[in-house]
């Protein structure tokens, strides 16, 4: 038997909890409650609660409400012996999918009897298990390597949570995009947003890359998202879709070098590049009606390239078309066909 006089303290007495889903949706309405109690034979005076939200949470409604502008506080002053209360969050979390996110509870005490605070602590951990998601692919199941090839990207925007969304192309996948409609997002080459309609599509025009291993190539879009619609900050990312193509490689093979350098080099501003395009059919039979073209897609200002596209030198005469993707960028092309080169 243990004798546990009037007055004593035990920290183990002052309860303090969090409770609710630990598995949501991306954009899911979800409900927490915070449950406190002094189950102390003394009382707690100076006490407050403060929660630490999810990176990816936000707050509508919190009952009763907090006491500070940022509605993460609520000063409870003296708490009496076996005094408890609750504290409802509701709002919409926002993240990864299969990431984890935590609230993080503390409540601030002194006993009565003390002279010195205490503080007492709980967690709960949230996991990303999906997303509702209505993003589809169409395009063909077969495409010649560096040949054009047309994608089409549907998103359903009935299923998917409200706010800012867009879809992006992820570049390190086999697919090399030329040109879209409609165009990406200013000072962009690689994001759409959504417009507030049911349904959104998005038209790639674009080229494989023949795999190393074996012929499968795919081109990968994702569906970002953000939790208070500011684009400056990193989306979050809803979910990926990828469209799967067999490459069929060829016996043509083209190799681009700029200044004797067949990868990435430097060079200093006004240095002149010298390019030389290397096309070769290793095959057995020929190929008829070959074309080339270059494609060199620069930083721009006052919507003209850095590159010094007057002072061009061609021998053979390509056709130039130049195009302008954003306030930041432009995009020129040289192409070569038999009626410039006559060996096409």
């Amino acid at each position: 038997f243990v004798f546990q006089p009037k007055g004593v303290f035990s920290e183990s007495d002052v309860i303090l909890s969090i409770a609710g889903p630990e598995e949501v949706k991306i954009g899911e309405e979800v409900r927490y409650k915070i449950r406190y109690r002094n189950a102390e034979s003394v009382r707690l005076r100076d006490a407050s609660i403060q929660v630490r939200y999810p990176e990816g949470f936000v707050l509508n409604e919190a009952a009763p409400a907090a006491g500070n502008d940022k509605k993460d506080t609520w000063p409870l002053d003296m708490l009496d012996t076996d005094e408890s209360g609750v504290i409802e969050l509701s709002g919409r979390m926002f993240g990864n999918v299969a990431e984890a996110q935590s609230f993080r509870i503390f409540l601030q005490y002194t006993p009565e009897n003390f002279n010195s605070p205490f503080q007492k602590a709980d967690s709960l951990t949230v996991k990303i298990i999906e997303a509702p998601f209505g993003l589809k692919i169409e395009g063909p199941a077969e495409a010649v390597a560096g040949g054009d090839v047309t994608l089409t990207a549907t998103v359903d925007r009935s299923v998917l949570p409200t706010g800012k969304l867009a879809l992006e192309l992820d570049n390190n996948s086999s697919f090399t995009l030329k040109e879209s409609l409609p165009k990406p997002d200013a000072r962009t080459t690689d994001r759409w947003t959504l417009p507030d309609e049911p349904t959104f599509t998005l038209k790639l025009t674009g080229s494989f890359t023949a795999p190393s291993d074996g012929n499968q190539a795919d081109a990968v879009l994702r569906l970002v998202g953000w939790k208070d619609g500011n684009t400056a900050n990193d989306p979050y990312t809803f979910g990926t879709t990828a469209h799967k193509v067999a490459v069929q490689k060829t016996d043509l093979t083209a190799n681009f070098i700029i200044n004797a350098a067949g990868q990435e080099f430097t060079v200093q501003p006004g240095e002149v590049l010298n390019g030389t395009i290397l096309i070769k059919n290793s095959g057995s039979a020929a190929a008829a009606n070959v074309a080339a073209r270059v494609i060199l897609e620069t930083p721009s200002f006052n919507k003209k390239s850095i590159l010094e596209w007057s002072k061009l030198e061609d021998s053979l005469n390509g056709a130039v078309v130049g195009e302008q993707l954003n306030d930041e960028r432009r995009r020129g092309s040289i192409l070569w066909d038999k009626r410039h080169v006559p060996a096409l």
